[in-house]
């Protein structure tokens, strides 16, 4: 290693005993090793200090800096940032694997284009004991344009994978150096993201060398809750979240490069809180519901308007079934376990997975979601619906919506439902 690097890797980490030691190892061992690697310990009182004595010892390029205090993810994330001095840097997680090529392949599409701000690769999504969740998986081709208005777009679209691998991409320093980094709010890392988006394109590069780890600590099913416990995780203030997140997205544009028109970047952040109303709108409620009096009136009005929003989509759901498929077919659900239902005015249904399946009614993994289809078809199930709490199973699951329309008719699709018919030989 050059006794100043050219690449400084960022891992903040808090009572990371559990995946650390295998995370930091995978960095250790890429074969590009220009870097220096900073663990960021935010006041961890687990066997973190042991392993991080450890690749002390075991390699030069590690250093660590202590934090007093837990201060939350993203004040974690900063510090690592502010360590760096080199003309790259790339956060890494604690929980996470790189496959050994993977510093090697982005450092070179990085300086075979030196337009571009950042560089990854694909991924795949596996489980604590190794096994492949979701083989390959990657981000918006968007996301690659030279138009910055339509990277922006792509960025504030909704998410398809459960993370934004760009958080963990090889990135230039210059250009994080000139955002607003990582506020403690949800979806902190895409809104970063965002204002990348701004400065240049992204690079994928088309090999899967990344491995997000799914486990039940991770912090993104534990910002799944209420917004005061998500908050307090990532360090912040828990009023206003979503509010609070389009401000910084209008940050973002206040800060966009010299030349980037403001109106095209503005209609897009509106576009997004057209999509956040429900979000925004419980925030206001949910902000006055400790006021006196006034409190307990706001939350029983948000929790009414929170049931008939629910009533209409469970309305239309059932509505455009009656009106697709014909009484006494029967019908494959897939409804994230909201609806549950076993009958529908006459149509036997059923969700999708006949298997036992630790997630609930739908299949962990991409290839048993295609062959649960595939099972309820042979038992004579002849049509298929994704109700609205769903849909992320289309986005997360690709090769089964690619197996549905290459195989199997789509009849309709709205904001409540997507409707197939499957075909009695596919």
């Amino acid at each position: 290693m050059a006794e100043t690097p050219r690449l400084t890797i960022g891992l903040p980490v808090h009572n990371g005993e559990r995946f650390l030691e295998a995370a930091a190892t995978a960095v250790l061992d890429q074969t590009y090793t220009d870097f220096e690697l900073v663990i960021c310990d935010d006041g961890s009182t687990d066997g973190t200090a042991d392993i991080c004595a450890r690749l002390m010892a075991r390699d030069r390029r590690v250093r660590l800096v202590l934090r007093s205090a837990n201060s939350g993810a993203a004040g974690n994330f900063n510090a690592a940032f502010a360590q760096c001095r080199t003309e790259l840097f790339k956060w890494a997680a604690d929980d996470d694997l790189h496959d050994p090529t993977y510093l090697e392949r982005c450092v070179a599409a990085l300086d075979a284009e030196p337009r571009a701000a950042l560089a990854h690769t694909r991924a795949r999504s596996i489980a604590v004991d190794g096994s492949i969740m979701r083989p390959d998986w990657g981000e918006r081709p968007e996301l690659g344009s030279s138009d910055p208005v339509e990277r922006f777009r792509a960025a504030m679209a909704r998410p398809c994978n459960p993370i934004p691998l760009q958080m963990f991409a090889v990135m230039r320093t210059e250009i994080l150096a000139r955002t607003g980094l990582l506020v403690p709010i949800p979806d902190f890392d895409r809104a970063l993201v965002a204002e990348l988006a701004l400065h240049g394109r992204f690079i994928e590069v088309p090999e899967t060398l990344f491995a997000h780890q799914e486990h039940d600590k991770r912090m993104g099913h534990n910002l799944s809750g209420d917004s005061r416990s998500a908050s307090r995780q990532l360090g912040g203030n828990h009023r206003f979240p979503h509010w609070r997140l389009l401000g910084r997205h209008l940050e973002s544009v206040r800060r966009r490069p010299p030349g980037l028109p403001l109106r095209p970047l503005l209609a897009v952040v509106r576009e997004w809180a057209i999509r956040q109303r429900d979000e925004l709108s419980a925030d206001t409620a949910g902000a006055g519901a400790g006021l006196p009096v006034v409190g307990p009136l706001l939350g029983r009005a948000d929790d009414r308007r929170t049931m008939n929003r629910y009533r209409r989509q469970v309305d239309g759901f059932r509505a455009t079934l009656a009106d697709t498929v014909p009484t006494g077919e029967s019908v494959v659900i897939i409804d994230d376990e909201e609806l549950a239902l076993t009958e529908l005015d006459g149509r036997p249904c059923a969700p999708l997975a006949p298997m036992d399946s630790p997630e609930g009614s739908y299949p962990i993994r991409a290839a048993d979601a295609v062959a649960a289809v595939e099972q309820r078809r042979r038992q004579g199930f002849t049509y298929l619906a994704i109700a609205w709490p769903a849909f992320w199973v289309l986005d997360y699951h690709r090769e089964l919506a690619e197996h549905l329309d290459r195989h199997h008719r789509r009849l309709m699709a709205d904001e409540n439902v997507v409707v197939y018919r499957l075909e009695a030989s596919p």
